[in-house]
């Protein structure tokens, strides 16, 4: 298939797993919290948070094994194609191990720090040990999934999480409607879909993609080692900059304004990822790409890619924001009830900072296949630890809600594009 039409094939299916999440998220959201209260619910999303920010342990490896597996597999390295797959399987399932001990033993800190009342400890402690399993499961799932997309088929590697997404709505009907509902059942559900995703990965890597075997410790040198640590050395920077502005701010309203705030904004935090997703989803397949460009032709056509798709992306959001904003209020009162209305305000700022994250996302994924990476990962990190940092210093000192955190976020997101853009430049 031509450069071209592979690339229009990777977006298309991008943008139609994005639409399934998206349709599946905006289902099991309200869903939810009708059925578990609102309490409980927020008490999964201070575990969820905790869960994200542990995706810092994945120190930037995830983005190296699509970066380095597209090298390899342009330049028909079979060797050193299994080396990388046999290091990222022995550094992410230990990291998986490490993270998921973490969740299991943290309900007794975290029933200190956010309060929760003890009704809710036992749930607490059950789910924390499925969401541990299913943590494992996705730090296992990176490298098949970045085997996948080094082979430039992100059509695969999508149709797994489509699968993936529509048996997790599933599960959550049949166990909810056949038992009484718990988060303990909401651990199940995504636990499943984690081990499920694993496992359709790992068959299609090894007997579609690279029709060779993942894993050969006999492969395994100091030099493929050493590629992934210098890489990510970097990255993870970046990557620990995007944990810390996507889960940081949840943790300021976890702790300062309570479990119960936590879910007035979820719909807020779902919507503007969501909104950066479906750009990602567009200017992801440019890794690859990328990749194979840098492999061939020395990365000679990276500075023109980077000034048209950032545009596009752009384009893109503007697009995408125009109508969500208009409807923002009766979007809000159909989806999740008349009782969060007053977030609109929350809603539409959030979903504007994404206009301006958007414009990085086109140069972040040609950074990962061009490793052009430092300016990205510098302001990634610098810009979440200053929004993290005022957020709680705002409600702990005058009493923010969450429109201020919203406004301290949007701010913060703008001006670093204003700052980073001039550095690619």
């Amino acid at each position: 298939m031509r450069p071209a039409a592979r690339f229009a094939v990777n977006a298309f299916s991008n943008w139609t797993q994005r639409a399934v999440a998206i349709g599946v998220g905006v289902v099991m959201m309200p869903y939810a919290i009708h059925h578990l209260g609102q309490t409980r619910y927020g008490v999964f999303g201070i575990l969820g948070s905790l869960i994200g920010m542990l995706g810092l342990l994945d120190m930037g490896l995830s983005s190296g094994v699509s970066r380095f597996s597209s090298q390899d597999q342009a330049a028909g390295n079979l060797r050193a194609l299994r080396g990388v797959a046999t290091v990222a399987q022995l550094l992410q399932g230990g990291v998986g191990v490490v993270g998921g001990t973490i969740i299991a033993f943290s309900p007794p800190w975290m029933a200190l720090f956010f309060n929760i009342d003890a009704h809710y400890y036992e749930e607490l402690r059950l789910l924390s040990i499925c969401m541990a399993v299913s943590f494992c499961f996705s730090f296992l799932s990176v490298a098949p999934r970045g085997l996948i997309i080094g082979g430039n088929r992100y059509d695969l590697a999508n149709a797994v999480d489509v699968a993936a997404n529509l048996t997790r709505l599933a599960l959550l009907f049949i166990l909810f409607e056949s038992f009484k509902p718990s988060l303990f059942l909401f651990g199940i559900i995504y636990a499943t879909y984690d081990v499920m995703r694993y496992f359709l990965y790992w068959s299609l890597a090894r007997f579609w993609v690279v029709k060779t075997k993942t894993f050969s410790v006999a492969e395994v040198s100091w030099d493929i080692v050493k590629r992934f640590g210098s890489f990510s050395a970097m990255n993870a920077i970046g990557v620990a900059g995007g944990m810390l502005m996507s889960q940081g701010p949840n943790f300021v309203v976890g702790k300062m304004l309570g479990p119960a705030m936590v879910t007035a904004f979820a719909p807020t935090l779902l919507v503007a990822g969501q909104l950066r997703a479906a750009v990602i989803g567009f200017v992801a397949p440019l890794l690859p790409l990328a990749g194979r460009n840098v492999a061939t032709e020395g990365g000679a056509r990276l500075a023109d890619w980077s000034v048209r798709f950032s545009r596009l992306a752009c384009i893109m959001s503007l697009t995408i924001l125009v109508p969500v904003i208009a409807y923002a209020r009766p979007i809000i009162g159909m989806w999740i009830g008349s009782d969060y209305e007053w977030t609109t305000p929350v809603f539409v700022i959030m979903s504007l900072s994404q206009l301006f994250a958007s414009i990085q996302v086109a140069n972040y994924y040609l950074a990962l296949g061009g490793g052009r990476i430092r300016p990205w990962a510098m302001t990634s990190f610098g810009a979440a630890a200053t929004a993290v940092i005022l957020s709680a210093l705002g409600t702990w000192l005058f009493g923010w809600g969450l429109l201020g955190v919203a406004i301290v976020v949007g701010v913060v997101i703008a001006g670093r594009t204003g700052i980073t853009l001039p550095l690619i430049a």
